[in-house]
């Protein structure tokens, strides 16, 4: 497993129940990480793509299709916040839709983007159970966006 994703290799993942497979993309430029991600994500249920970096992930996101989008904070081209920005601009709906990771938790720069954006986030390294508990944050604000709760 790649850096920044804790898992115990001999244990097996707990499984989602199928009602809460949601559609999800993973954005990072790390492809063990990306993997990593992907693994977790699958093990609880859910449906996952990944893309390399924030230019490769627009044309995805644009297709409305992700429930939720896990990127991480920090990459070369478009980087998380750019590409939350863009997303945003060109798709308001989806504003709910992004869970933040990033290993820069303490920066200045990164406080103040994740306290003005209100946007669910982890910090690395994570475990199963946290990328699980973040994944049903966003579902849960993008409920509560669509009044559907």
């Amino acid at each position: 497993m790649g850096p920044g994703v804790r898992a115990e290799a001999d244990v097996p993942l707990p499984e989602a129940p199928p009602e809460l497979a949601v559609r999800i993309l993973v954005v990072d430029d790390d492809p063990s990480v990306a993997m990593a991600f992907s693994d977790i994500l699958s093990a609880q249920g859910h449906l996952v793509e990944i893309a390399s970096s924030g230019r490769a992930a627009l044309p995805l996101i644009e297709t409305g299709a992700y429930a939720v989008v896990v990127t991480d904070m920090r990459m070369p081209d478009l980087d998380g916040p750019a590409l939350y920005l863009e997303v945003i601009t060109r798709c308001p709906l989806l504003e709910k839709s992004f869970l933040f990771v990033t290993g820069d938790t303490f920066s200045a720069e990164t406080n103040r983007f994740l306290k003005e954006t209100g946007a669910v986030y982890l910090g690395k390294p994570c475990t199963f159970e946290e990328v699980e508990s973040a994944v049903k944050q966003v579902l849960h604000r993008r409920a509560e966006e669509s009044g559907s709760e």
